[in-house]
């Protein structure tokens, strides 16, 4: 009966997943938000197909997923593909290159194209992390008066300084990508410290 169930589950799967996938072609003009749709609509789809194909049930610890964050699943099994549709307000994926090869699945799934907007930038720089992650390129400074002072993060560059909201933005960066967080140990509202 297992092998049975198990089946019709690959089938139905199967099934909906090229549905769905098809029916996403003329989403290819629209926006990114049409396509997380799309990709809601497939993971409560398949959800449904586990609970009544298979009689699988599902419950969800911790804390709920919220803001801003970046999440590395331990890929267990293949419900880790799309179960943050349904966990997290605006997921994107990150994804082996080989799966935008896949016809139409992988133009569905591949990140949307950011586009500074040239109202709002002075100039485009493209800097390695690393460069970013070097002691000396980093520096802060406190503004404002006790006790409303606040960190303001510089990268001092060659030719370049960023600094404001993009150097904290690349701040917090560094230290999901380096485990580096080059600010002060009293500096508790720009995050943890490592020393």
């Amino acid at each position: 009966m297992k092998t049975l169930r198990s089946l019709l589950f690959n089938f139905c799967f199967f099934a909906w997943t090229i549905l769905l996938v098809l029916s996403g072609v003329p989403m290819l003009l629209r926006d990114r938000h049409a396509i997380r749709r799309l990709g809601m609509a497939w993971a409560s789809g398949t959800l449904w197909l586990l609970r009544w194909i298979i009689g699988a049930q599902f419950e969800v610890r911790g804390a709920r997923l919220a803001g801003p964050m970046l999440v590395a699943a331990k890929h267990q099994s293949a419900l880790d593909t799309m179960i943050f549709y349904l966990l997290a307000a605006d997921p994107v994926y990150v994804m082996k290159n080989e799966l935008h090869s896949i016809p139409i699945f992988g133009r569905l799934a591949r990140h949307p194209e950011l586009r500074p907007g040239t109202d709002e930038v002075e100039r485009i720089l493209f800097v390695p992390l690393i460069e970013l992650a070097r002691p000396d390129t980093h520096r802060e400074e406190r503004w404002g008066t006790h006790p409303n002072e606040w960190p303001i993060h510089f990268f001092e560059l060659d030719d370049e300084t960023i600094w404001g909201a993009t150097a904290r933005m690349l701040t917090q960066l560094l230290s999901l990508s380096y485990g580096v967080w080059p600010v002060g140990p009293d500096d508790a509202r720009s995050g943890p410290t490592t020393a």
